[in-house]
């Protein structure tokens, strides 16, 4: 499981860039999801903004009109927001925040 969930993540990351749509992002994380048996577990969304509150907008697992966002510099978005879930056993998440520049993200919170 964390194989699977750590190549969502590296695509998130490598997709997550300024001038894309985040649907774009989640449809190609649908895709790994779905390769793996995983897409009736997950949250549909990845990101959320962060800010003066725990999640901004975009919410794009709670928000479906903020899938449609796309990315621009100086945002500050925290994913893998979309966790895998087990009913009766809980959750898989990873979760980084990350500011976009214009030549892709910086990752505040790694512990690398």
């Amino acid at each position: 499981m964390i194989k699977r969930f750590e190549e969502i993540y590296l695509e998130a990351l490598e997709l997550t860039r300024p001038g894309v749509k985040l649907m774009t992002v989640i449809d190609s994380l649908d895709k790994i999801y779905a390769r793996h048996g995983l897409l009736k577990h997950r949250v549909i969304g990845y990101t959320h903004g962060v800010g003066l509150q725990v999640e901004e907008p975009p919410i794009t697992t709670i928000v479906p009109q903020h899938r449609a966002i796309v990315v621009k510099p100086r945002m500050v978005l925290a994913f893998i927001h979309s966790p895998i879930m087990y009913e009766g056993l809980g959750q898989f998440k990873k979760e980084d925040t990350f500011i976009v520049g214009e030549d892709g993200l910086e990752n505040v919170t790694s512990l690398k």
